[in-house]
């Protein structure tokens, strides 16, 4: 049996398998596939975070004040 050893990185990149068939499924909440010749893709901005993270995000910050209204309300009863 061979012995595994690890290789200390700072960065790595995996690429994943590109179907542009799924990038579409997004457009229902309003993100929008960006067209390649060999499909469709849900870009990334320069950060590498596409709209679909954006989009989880803003909804965290909803449901965080959502969240503390009913807290609030619950506290001044």
């Amino acid at each position: 049996m061979v012995e595994q050893q690890g290789v200390v990185r700072d960065v790595v990149v995996v690429g994943g398998i590109a179907d542009g068939r799924r990038a579409e499924v997004f457009a229902g909440i309003g993100i929008t596939a960006t067209q390649h010749p060999e499909g469709s893709f849900v870009a990334a901005d320069e950060t590498g975070r596409t709209a679909a993270h954006l989009n989880a995000d803003l909804v965290a910050e909803d449901t965080d004040r959502a969240v503390a209204r009913l807290t609030n309300a619950e506290n001044l009863r």
